[in-house]
């Protein structure tokens, strides 16, 4: 059969017959060759019908209309099994609208249902997402939040499909594959409520230097959509680095705001651009700290916010610290696990396991405890890896963590995040 599949097409279409057994699936996991079947036992009793013309159609009727049942039902099912299993703070929203920025960029507009209302949030913070996969599994991403604080009614994220090499073949990220080729108007998403210590007060005085690449440029236009209602002559800078011309999104947006703020400095710089722009706000070749800083007046103690790659936003920090800046005027957003860190404790320390009974050395060469754990076949629950989900949350009964800059902590007694989590003295966990 693998070598001519037309045979089974063959023997319907001439006997009304399928090879195999008559099923229905009861999940919606994806079948691949190769993959265990399990075949439960037939809830009902069999049903034999003669197979002249007439009777393989009520025959076939009778499956469709069997299957589309028991799929509807076990939908059902699986949605409220769904809801149960959300971890605390997770909230069912509708996906409302959908609008493509870029060739590789979406916004999507998610609304509380039924008589819920949305948490309000700081311009700068990020929600996390539970996106349920096909193979029903639930993973864990975070967000900025690209509306403005004072929208109520929504939450809009803007969402890059991510893309890399695996084996020569170019494999989409899970997550944002996800929310740009499954997800439509009238899903359900389960969202949980904005958090994150990136974050800017829209009515405070001070001055802000905003420094994106690429999509980072998210939580900034949260930070400007919010500062255009509620303070517009509060002095802004914006520095946003893109490769190409076609890769920018919000570039209407960002007009708009230039117009709306009578204090915003624009400057986007493209580096593969070939040749000057006409606008003197579009420059070509690489984001220069530098060149930027000189247009900065350092004298009024700006606060500067960092969004990016994790390897843009510690080169930015890098930069900005060799100008003498301030690290309590830093603030960093990346999208991965953060490389800012303050200074490497490489001491050893012992962790003991409570509830295994289990004692784990840590060298400091580690990651995180999350990956002692599992290096050392310890299964942990965790979600996003990077301190965002908070799914890898674990009681600390001793001892004291440190996180690198921009992890905000769990705020339960003792709580930690083993995914960000770094030993600063020996500890006991109850794991």
């Amino acid at each position: 059969l693998p070598k001519d599949p037309e045979i089974p097409l063959a023997l319907m279409k001439h006997a009304g017959q399928h090879l195999g057994a008559y099923a229905t699936p009861r999940n919606q996991a994806r079948i691949r060759v190769g993959d265990p079947v399990e075949l439960l036992p037939q809830s009902g009793r069999k049903l034999t019908i003669w197979f002249d013309q007439a009777g393989r159609g009520i025959k076939s009727r009778l499956i469709r209309l069997n299957n589309r049942l028991a799929q509807a039902q076990d939908r059902f099912s699986q949605t409220k099994a769904a809801g149960a299993a959300m971890p605390p703070g997770f909230a069912p929203c509708t996906l409302v609208r959908r609008e493509q920025e870029s060739h590789d960029v979406v916004s999507l507009w998610l609304a509380a249902q039924g008589a819920a209302s949305l948490a309000r949030f700081v311009p700068g913070q990020h929600v996390v997402l539970a996106i349920r996969q096909g193979d029903d599994a639930t993973i864990y991403r975070p967000y900025s939040l690209s509306s403005a604080s004072h929208e109520l009614g929504h939450y809009r994220i803007s969402v890059k499909r991510q893309t890399a090499q695996v084996d020569g073949a170019v494999r989409v990220g899970r997550g944002s594959g996800a929310l740009h080729e499954q997800l439509a108007v009238g899903d359900t998403l389960h969202v949980k409520a904005p958090a994150g210590q990136f974050a800017v007060i829209p009515t405070d005085d001070t001055p802000l230097v905003l420094i994106s690449g690429g999509i980072g440029i998210t939580p900034m236009l949260s930070i400007l959509h919010s500062l255009a209602k509620a303070h517009p002559q509060r002095k802004v800078h914006l520095f946003h680095a893109i490769r190409r011309l076609e890769d920018f999104a919000f570039r209407a947006e960002l007009e708009a705001l230039d117009l709306q703020l009578t204090q915003f400095h624009l400057s986007v710089h493209v580096s593969q651009a070939a040749e000057a722009f006409a606008e003197s706000w579009l420059h070509v070749g690489r984001l220069n700290l530098a060149a930027a800083l000189a247009q900065v007046d350092l004298t009024e103690a700006p606060s500067f916010m960092l969004c990016g790659t994790p390897a843009f936003s510690k080169a930015m920090y890098d930069q900005l610290r060799l100008h003498q800046v301030a690290p309590e005027r830093i603030h960093a957003e990346s999208f991965g696990a953060s490389q800012i860190r303050g200074p490497e404790d490489e001491s050893a320390y012992t962790v003991g396991l409570r509830n295994s009974g289990r004692e784990l050395q840590w060298t400091g060469q580690e990651d995180s405890l999350l990956s002692l754990a599992e290096s050392n076949g310890i299964a942990v629950s965790s979600g996003c890896r990077y301190g965002a989900c908070q799914a890898c949350e674990a009681t600390l009964l001793s001892g004291q963590v440190s996180y690198p800059q921009g992890v905000q902590p769990p705020a339960g007694k003792n709580k930690i995040l083993l995914c960000s989590a770094r030993p600063s003295s020996d500890l006991e966990l109850e794991l």
